[in-house]
């Protein structure tokens, strides 16, 4: 059986939370409400989900995702334009981050290219952490 396009797009649903606030915070990923979250399930045990707040240039980095996101869903590309993005200075933090975007409607495999590049890059150790 041959389903074509119909297969092809079955899984392209967007899944991504995203809130930019004046371009200055970022807040992404979620907190969900589900009895999973207080129970657990049977199979899967405990559920925990994550919320981060992001200053600094990370948050152009979200916002891009976010316009580029709208832009596919609208096909509008007014939010991509260079006046809605500040120009933010290196933070005053300690830590670095990089939003990465990745999906069914990209053949790249934006994770896997990064994890290559950070064991290239790495000088004495990779630190890999496993939350199970």
């Amino acid at each position: 059986m041959r389903f074509g396009r119909l297969l092809s797009s079955v899984n392209y649903r967007n899944h991504r939370k995203i809130v930019i606030v004046d371009g200055l915070v970022a807040f992404t990923r979620g907190i969900n409400i589900s009895d999973k979250y207080i129970k657990g399930d049977g199979v899967l045990g405990m559920w925990h989900d994550m919320h981060l707040q992001l200053k600094g240039c990370v948050v152009n980095s979200l916002q891009s995702i976010f316009a580029t996101d709208w832009s596919f869903a609208s096909g509008k590309g007014d939010l991509l334009k260079k006046q809605y993005f500040l120009d933010h200075k290196i933070a005053s933090g300690n830590s670095i981050a990089q939003a990465i975007a990745s999906g069914p409607d990209s053949d790249f495999s934006s994770i896997h290219q990064l994890y290559l590049s950070i064991i290239n890059s790495a000088k004495k150790h990779v630190y890999i952490l496993i939350h199970i």
